[in-house]
């Protein structure tokens, strides 16, 4: 049975007394035997050892119930039940109370998950194993009517793919009275700060909207703001936005940056005094890039902008305003806007649970050489659905909307002065896990920087000298024949020459010392393969022998007649590599940080050499994939989700 129409998704909250019937109607409705009684539910609520989270759907009433019973002296915990009314089923609510109690476990230093299956629930089987939950035992004649048992088991010491953060698709607006807002929201659900303070239960990478009366420090709101951050939840505004918009010298500092964009937005024509910005919504088009340059900066839901002229237009002043201070009309027009921000998300497909993981793929279906074809960029798509997890492609135009996910994934070439840079930094700002990172970005993408991080490591590498133009004299005179000369910022072998003589060393430099001040020489090392080994998270993934392209030095040939040629490719094992291979790459991503990589290692007689770490590695249907298949891509986006609601740049395991 589908949910019914007007489900918007269910909050996760600890059960209290008055819910006592409910999960009594639902723990009679979904099983025929080895039902708790009233009795026991009731004595459940009451032990310091057990915890019943709930789902509450939109009109309040329980959709669901998951019992967990913890140990004195224990950190294993036994999963006792999980039912969902047979009006929800297939909203995804299972998922995401497993998910919520999966959370409460970890939170209570448990190492350990078990739970009792029916031998015939196969459904059951394949969600929880989907899920990492491995069979340990089992318990023959167990259930009242003689079915035999499976224990599962799931351990927290290390992280396993299909791991949960507890998740809710349902944004949370917060208000100091329910009555603050004028109509009841058609997305989202509205509850009491009061209440949200007193919740137990977090529920990382949740949407939560702050409307407090007041954002001054240590009130409701502020805490509010405060709390949100510490459960991994993505709050507007934050805690670190509140500090900013009431610390006068530093919002002051940001309205002096903006107040060119006023004026270039007001050009000769007259301006108001003052502007309501809702979500950086602005009613005169004229100043909406500065409206979403204010939400940007402070995140606030409501701003109210003061302008005046000295010599030129300034922003005087800014203040976050409370719902309760505006007008009717400005009123409606901020619910709408509310409601506008909160739908932002594509709609969920009815294969999608409601609790799934939103991931976005950021994508540029005009470049020419992608890192992941289309065939590869499907599988990923495939391998949401895996997890638990959903995916939607965004392109460049779409960096507004990075805070309404919970992972973004960077699916196009990378490079600092580029917008991929500009959407990991702003995936940071908004506190959800990205790869590739704006770290990883900048350390991988300048042949400079990485060199220098790779010999600070111990790594090795070709012969690399970095020079000047002052120095290209000295170069010419002590550099070995051949060499490959480099521009810094380069990829898919662009920028990047061989040179065979000193005069031509000085012709190609000459020309590349216009795009950079600084030059790299490397020691050519022939070889007929370049080994590219993936690591994710520290642990080799992939590996691939790029061969080089026919009758040419690299594996790409940018300058053949009929255009660019490859090189073959072939994949293996990660057991078939030679063991210094694996040790070298794993080692020179290490020294880049946690995320993606492709480790390109030339194998020579001296022992392997390290000629760079990409960040943005190649995915490509039927190349990287051969050995692993789909599971490549459950894995990478794994170590996305595992992340949500964990501070950004934690390392992962």
């Amino acid at each position: 049975m589908n949910a019914p129409s007007d489900q918007r998704g269910s909050l996760i909250r600890a059960a209290r007394p008055t819910d006592l019937e409910a999960l009594v109607s639902i723990e009679t409705s979904s099983f025929s035997g080895d039902k708790i009684s009233s009795r026991s539910f009731a004595r459940f609520l009451q032990q310091p050892s057990s915890r019943i989270l709930v789902a509450e759907v939109a009109d309040f009433s329980i959709a669901g119930y998951a019992l967990v019973l913890l140990r004195r002296n224990s950190r294993k915990a036994r999963l006792y039940s999980i039912a969902v009314d047979p009006a929800y089923r297939g909203s995804g609510i299972g998922t995401q109370l497993l998910g919520a109690i999966e959370s409460t476990v970890r939170e209570m230093h448990c190492l350990e998950l078990t739970l009792e299956v029916r031998t015939d629930n196969t459904a059951a089987i394949d969600m929880y194993q989907g899920h990492g939950f491995v069979v340990s035992s089992t318990k023959p004649n167990y259930y009242e009517d003689g079915t035999g048992a499976l224990v599962l088991r799931k351990s927290f010491s290390t992280f396993v793919p299909g791991q949960l953060n507890a998740r809710s698709r349902v944004p949370v607006v917060l208000v100091d009275q329910i009555g603050d807002l004028p109509e009841k929201l058609p997305v989202g659900r509205a509850i009491s700060i009061s209440d949200y303070l007193q919740m137990s239960h977090r529920s990382p990478g949740r949407l939560v909207i702050n409307l407090a009366r007041s954002y001054e420090h240590l009130t409701h709101g502020y805490y509010a703001s405060l709390l949100a951050e510490a459960r991994g939840e993505r709050c507007y505004p934050g805690a670190y936005n509140l500090l900013d918009i009431n610390w006068k010298r530093i919002h002051l500092r940001a309205l002096n940056e903006l107040s060119p964009v006023l004026e270039a937005a007001a050009g000769k024509e007259p301006f108001p005094e003052s502007m309501l910005f809702f979500f950086g919504e602005s009613p005169d088009p004229r100043f909406r890039e500065l409206g979403q340059l204010l939400f940007d900066r402070f995140r606030c839901p409501i701003l109210q902008a003061w302008f005046g002229m000295d010599e030129r237009p300034v922003i005087e002043d800014i203040e976050a305003l409370p719902v309760t201070r505006l007008a009717s009309n400005d009123r409606s027009r901020f619910v709408a806007a509310l409601t506008s921000f909160l739908k932002s998300r594509h709609p969920v497909s009815d294969r999608l649970p409601r609790a799934a993981t939103s991931i976005a793929i950021l994508v540029d279906p005009e470049e020419e050489r992608p890192p992941s074809d289309a065939e590869a960029l499907e599988r990923f798509r495939l391998a949401a659905l895996d997890i638990g997890a959903r995916v939607t492609f965004i392109t460049k135009k779409d960096q507004h909307r990075i805070g309404l996910f919970d992972a973004l994934l960077i699916r196009t070439t990378t490079s600092l002065d580029h917008y991929t840079y500009r959407f990991a930094r702003k995936a940071a700002d908004e506190g959800i896990p990205v790869i590739d990172s704006a770290e990883n970005i900048l350390q991988c993408t300048n042949k400079i920087f990485l060199y220098e991080l790779l010999k600070r490591h111990g790594i090795p590498t070709p012969e690399t000298t970095v020079f000047d133009s002052h120095q290209l004299d000295n170069v010419c005179n002590t550099a070995t024949w051949p060499s490959v000369l480099k521009v810094p910022d380069s990829c898919f072998s662009l920028g990047v020459f061989r040179v065979d003589s000193p005069d031509e060393l000085r012709a190609r430099a000459k020309q590349m010392f216009k795009e950079s001040d600084l030059l790299l020489i490397q020691s050519w090392v022939p070889t007929e393969f370049d080994w590219r080994i993936g690591v994710l998270d520290g642990v080799p993934l992939f590996a691939c022998r790029y061969f080089m392209a026919k009758g040419h030095w690299q594996i790409a040939d940018n300058e053949a007649d009929e255009g660019i040629v490859y090189g073959a490719t072939d994949t293996l094992n990660i057991a078939d590599v030679p063991a210094d291979i694996i040790d070298v790459a794993v080692r020179a991503a290490k020294a880049v940080g946690q995320g993606l990589f492709g480790v390109d290692v030339k194998q020579t007689s001296r022992g392997p050499l390290v000629i760079e770490v990409n960040d943005n590695p190649n995915l490509d249907g039927d190349v990287e994939d051969l050995v692993l298949g789909p599971d490549l891509y459950r894995r990478i986006l794994s170590s996305l989700t595992h992340r949500v609601g964990l501070p950004v740049g934690l390392p992962v395991g």
